[in-house]
């Protein structure tokens, strides 16, 4: 027999797990299965076309992604191993301040500020178009892209 607390834990995760299941390993295991079929037959040929010769875009979008997300570790290692040990070991004055600004990333996802920025500042942002405009360009006076903002 359970007792109260273990029943209390198990009620807990039921829940979580079919919420695991049904949104994230199910439609995982359904676009790895879609991947591998070209016309409801199975083929590899959605890879080939991915990472083929002329889809040199693909590639560059793909080593891209994983550039990006390799910094980003290593950039929150060195920034966030500190922090942690100062945080925890240390008590100042603004300590739950710097704290909350420290999970900031965590509440706002990258993809939301690269948006934000494309939107501001791509080529049909609002601030090369209001230069734009304002000057009467021809043509966007700069607008940002890729890793590198180019």
């Amino acid at each position: 027999m359970l007792n109260a607390e273990r029943r209390r834990t198990l009620y807990l995760l039921i829940p979580v797990l079919i919420i695991l299941l049904g949104y994230v390993l199910y439609p995982t295991f359904e676009t790895f299965l879609e991947s591998i079929r070209k016309n409801g037959v199975f083929s590899l040929q959605n890879y080939q076309d991915f990472f083929g010769a002329k889809s040199a875009a693909n590639f560059e979008a793909l080593w891209n992604s994983v550039y990006i997300s390799l910094l980003s570790v290593l950039f929150s290692a060195l920034i966030g191993i500190p922090l942690a040990f100062i945080f925890t070991r240390y008590n100042f004055p603004g300590r739950q301040f710097f704290s909350n600004i420290a999970i900031m990333p965590i509440v706002l996802p990258s993809l939301v500020g690269v948006m934000a920025f494309m939107f501001l500042y791509g080529e049909a942002g609002l601030v090369p178009n209001a230069i734009k405009d304002l000057f009467n360009l021809s043509k966007v006076p700069f607008s940002i892209g890729g890793v590198s903002g180019y």
